[in-house]
């Protein structure tokens, strides 16, 4: 009996060479992510029993090794190399503890709440600030200490709607973009967790949100980051007909490699980190942290005031605690705008 007739392989990303145009950098990564097929296979009906078992379940299921110095971390990457090549064992050792990384980074990306999509300045609505208010009670309900937060600060380029042909997006809307904040802040507050710091967009729409959550939490450090902004990050596949964005990949790029990576060999105690930014880049994120390919980011969605908790261990490992968490928001206040 035919089990799988052919199975395609698809490779995990290297480390991403730097690249301020978007040209290199779409050629860039489209190496990293070519498609290899594997060789059909054929095997009898005991196979899962035999001592081939193994090699069987390889050839079943092909897959891609982890690349682990996907942030180019690697303790082996940051010691000098000629230094190390002359060391003897004990000071190989001793060069590589002192890069080590020991501490766990917890990024928590939050996506903004309901904005007014047909205005200029593209504030929260209503509903919005209630929804951004959810997630901060949520988050301080959940006993973490954060460390700071972030956000973004340019104008959006482009959201799933704004993919769509304009027949398709209704006209009416409700205007919850406020009470959605609210309720993240409420959410984040309650969580009992004590947060490090806040990152931001500068966006109107993601630093509205941001005030919100702070409103309802304890003192937290905050920042703004243009390189947080909104935009298209990588052409999507299965293709859009009507894709006409600006190439802002590159930007997209250097702000996952900014905030997304192991912890500092000097950081010695978890961190627990907000951001607070845009749906096309916490799903770009997530592609590029779990080695997925960057091309599928607009398979998944986030709704607004939604909450994405990345971890990133010390040795590079990297885990999703959740995606697009709206368990704060009551359904009447759920949008996807």
């Amino acid at each position: 009996m035919v089990i799988l007739s052919r199975m395609a392989k698809v490779g995990i990303p290297l480390t991403v060479a730097a690249a301020t145009v978007g040209a290199f950098f779409y050629d860039d990564l489209r190496y990293r992510f070519t498609l290899k097929a594997a060789k059909p296979v054929r095997p009898s009906a005991g196979h899962l029993s035999s001592p081939r078992a193994s090699s069987l379940s390889t050839d079943l299921f092909p897959r891609n090794k982890w690349h682990t110095d996907w942030d180019s971390r690697d303790p082996m990457s940051l010691v000098d190399q000629e230094k190390y090549e002359a060391a003897d064992a004990a000071t190989r050792k001793e060069m590589l503890e002192k890069v080590k990384a020991t501490a766990t980074r917890n990024i928590f990306l939050v996506r903004h709440g309901q904005y007014f999509m047909e205005t200029k300045e593209k504030n929260l609505t209503p509903l919005g600030r209630e929804q951004a208010l959810l997630p901060g009670k949520r988050l301080v309900r959940s006993g973490i200490k954060f460390d700071w937060l972030v956000t973004s600060s340019v104008e959006c380029a482009i959201d799933v709607e704004h993919l769509m042909p304009p027949e398709v997006v209704p006209i009416k809307r409700k205007f919850v973009g406020r009470e959605q904040a609210i309720l993240l802040g409420k959410r984040l507050a309650q969580s009992g967790q004590k947060f490090d710091v806040l990152i931001m967009s500068p966006k109107p729409r993601a630093s509205e949100t941001a005030a919100l959550i702070l409103n309802e939490m304890t003192p937290l450090s905050a920042k703004v980051d243009s390189l947080l902004e909104e935009g298209a990050p990588y052409p999507p596949e299965p293709p859009i007909s009507h894709w006409r964005p600006k190439q802002r990949g590159s930007r997209i790029e250097a702000a996952f490699r900014k905030y997304i990576h192991r912890a500092s060999p000097k950081q010695k105690q978890d961190s627990y980190e907000i951001l607070v930014c845009h749906g096309n880049v916490i799903r770009y994120f997530i592609c590029r942290a779990l080695q997925f390919p960057p091309e599928g980011w607009l398979r998944m969605s986030v709704g607004n005031c939604s909450i994405t908790w990345l971890v990133i261990r010390p040795n590079g490992n990297v885990s999703l605690r959740s995606l697009g968490d709206i368990g704060h928001l009551p359904r009447e206040k759920v949008t996807f705008t």
